[in-house]
């Protein structure tokens, strides 16, 4: 996203933003309703494309079946922080007018901003906090979390449990090509409307009486 409003491509977001960590986040949100799309792709490799080239293979790639999550009235409150006040700026105005059309991701995961704010957070000494609607840094079945069954969460409880995903944070690219290979990754927990209790140091939020993390 940040790097569709500054009009750069991926590899710079990742060799002069995120190597050179200059920005750090936290996320609130909910969506209201989600359906599982299945989706066939091609994946060309090149130990295919040889077999291919040979007459080994009749097509030079292979397919592979993968699943895409589709959510319906997200709302994410995306809190951006920056250790160079330069920066701010600049990210500030790029969001204000960006030059690409902004996206979450994929291409038809288009974004409006509707507001920007300048917000104080206060953050909060180690403590007994409930989460929800909100992403926490690393796994919280090793953090010790407890879930808070409270009246009004309803559905599959075993859907809404804490998912951990571990993602790619750093990239490398081959020369002359646009490829992403990972080489970081890092785990991030994912927590949706059952609420949680963790015992952490955390950030907090008035307007949004929403407690998260900033990573």
């Amino acid at each position: 996203m940040i790097g569709s409003a500054l009009g750069i491509s991926p590899i710079e977001v990742n060799d002069q933003w995120l190597r050179a960590d200059r920005f750090k986040m936290g996320v609130v949100g909910k969506h209201y309703g989600q359906a599982n799309d299945l989706w066939q792709i091609r994946k060309y490799e090149n130990k295919h494309l040889n077999k291919y080239k040979k007459g080994e293979e009749k097509r030079p790639y292979k397919t592979a079946v993968i699943v895409r999550e589709l959510l319906y009235g997200l709302n994410l409150t995306l809190y951006l922080t920056f250790s160079d006040s330069a920066d701010f700026d600049a990210i500030k105005s790029a969001l204000s007018n960006p030059k690409w059309a902004l996206s979450l991701g994929r291409e038809d995961e288009l974004i409006r901003i509707s507001s920007m704010n300048e917000v104080e957070l206060k953050k909060k000494e180690k403590g007994l906090y409930i989460f929800k609607d909100t992403i926490i840094p690393g796994d919280v079945n090793e953090l010790g979390y407890r879930p808070v069954l409270e009246d009004g969460v309803k559905g599959n409880l075993l859907q809404k449990a804490p998912r951990i995903v571990n993602l790619p944070s750093f990239f490398d690219t081959k020369r002359n090509s646009e490829a992403r290979i990972p080489t970081k990754y890092q785990k991030f927990t994912f927590i949706s409307s059952l609420p949680i209790s963790l015992e952490e140091d955390c950030y907090y939020d008035d307007f949004d009486n929403q407690f998260f993390f900033i990573f």
